[in-house]
């Protein structure tokens, strides 16, 4: 390997590093604000006990039985 190779080499690392980084922040950002969102959903089952609102998150209620 030349001179040449070893420094595209170690431009395609750092890249890799950086757009690595990148993703990583954005998908706990994603999953932060998912998690959020779900708890703001439930919230508001909660509260109103709406049924079609239920159905439409696909929130299920357990009356009876084990988990």
């Amino acid at each position: 390997m030349n001179k040449k190779d070893e420094a595209i080499s170690a431009f395609a690392f750092n890249t890799g590093i950086t757009i690595e980084k990148l993703i990583q922040e954005q998908t706990e950002n994603l999953e932060g604000r998912n998690r959020i969102t779900e708890a703001k959903i439930l919230q508001w089952y909660t509260k109103t006990k709406d049924e079609e609102f239920a159905k439409h998150f696909g929130i299920v209620t357990m009356r009876e039985g084990s988990v």
